[in-house]
């Protein structure tokens, strides 16, 4: 088995795997709000706030928050989401009908406390924590080394802010994923809701076109990241999977993945073409060209999901997370 022999991992690498945790974590969001991307991006949003701003959490009962938080208000969801205000009105509308939010009058939102949607809320986080699980899991079975990432973390431009009271009460063992820990989750919000900023900013920030690109994506490499002889092959920026080793995907298969509706799926595909950003053959399946894969903005977007990536290793083996103790074997 190849392995990585470098500090910081080949970006090729750890990009894909990254994406797919996103996309999967995506269709955690869309079975839970009906498809609401935005929706999900929102909710986990103001979780990464409510425990950064100390709201720390005692038990598993607990795994959504009872303690109060700060409201905040639409306008500065919508502008630290980089989304139109009216946009992020009419998201919020559905997420206080579905009753994952509440309004303080005068002030904002909040996540709601009634213990309906405290559960189906700590079900959706501990189904992150599933798939950042099965993240670490598949970089394994592939022969990466977290321990190199040691001497990666020392080059890394990480900026790591200690939040009271969170690192005290963290009781990470070697299994950071069967219970709720606070500090742990956050740490995993951080990092999606920084993946999901690296990989919007280049689609001005619409999620969904994002996302239905990514999946495409995805599935063009397929059968690259998870070989763990091949992956290596094509891990690094000059070693870029040739077109027939890239899998062209079905729209039908990117509107399952994603958990959205075909149409919704076929607009955004559309706009996609007609922006060249995808290219539709004559069976109709589609591929993300070569050409835009190699070109400086996909660069700069992997290079940065790596620096991400490395930052968070570093944040989580600070919380005492042991990636020794991670069996490759052990998939979901």
């Amino acid at each position: 088995m190849v392995q990585h022999q470098l500090q910081r991992p080949p970006a090729r690498v750890v990009s894909r795997i990254v994406v797919d945790f996103l996309l999967h974590s995506v269709r955690l969001v869309t079975q839970n709000l009906n498809g609401d991307i935005l929706g999900g991006i929102a909710m986990l949003a103001l979780l990464q706030g409510k425990f950064a701003h100390g709201t720390l959490l005692t038990t598993d009962d607990d795994a959504c928050g009872s303690r109060e938080a700060r409201p905040v208000s639409v306008q500065s969801l919508a502008r630290s989401l980089r989304t139109p205000a009216e946009t992020m009105r009419r998201c919020v509308a559905r997420l206080l009908e579905r009753g994952w939010l509440e309004r303080v009058p005068a002030k904002g939102i909040v996540i709601s406390n009634n213990p309906k949607a405290r559960a189906e809320i700590a079900a959706l986080l501990g189904g992150f924590r599933s798939e950042f699980r099965r993240m670490l899991v598949d970089l394994k079975s592939i022969g990466f080394d977290f321990d190199l990432m040691d001497q990666a973390s020392e080059q890394s431009e990480a900026v790591i802010v200690d939040v009271a009271g969170l690192t005290q009460i963290s009781r990470c063992q070697s299994d950071i994923f069967a219970n709720h820990d606070p500090a742990v989750d956050r740490a995993i919000l951080d990092f999606a809701l920084r993946i999901v900023d690296e990989g919007t900013t280049p689609l001005f920030h619409n999620y969904v076109l994002s996302c239905v690109m990514g999946a495409i994506v995805s599935a063009n490499t397929s059968s690259v990241a998870y070989d763990p002889e091949v992956s290596w092959v094509y891990g690094s920026e000059e070693t870029s999977p040739p077109d027939d080793a890239r899998r062209p995907v079905t729209l039908a298969e990117i509107s399952q993945l994603l958990g959205i509706p075909y149409e919704t799926t076929r607009r955004y595909v559309n706009t996609l073409v007609r922006y060249r950003l995808c290219v539709r053959d004559e069976r109709k399946m589609l591929t993300v060209p070569t050409i835009l894969m190699n070109s400086p903005i996909s660069q700069s977007v992997r290079t940065n999901i790596v620096k991400r990536f490395v930052q968070m290793v570093s944040e989580m083996k600070r919380l005492g997370v042991d990636f020794r103790a991670i069996d490759a074997r052990a998939k979901p």
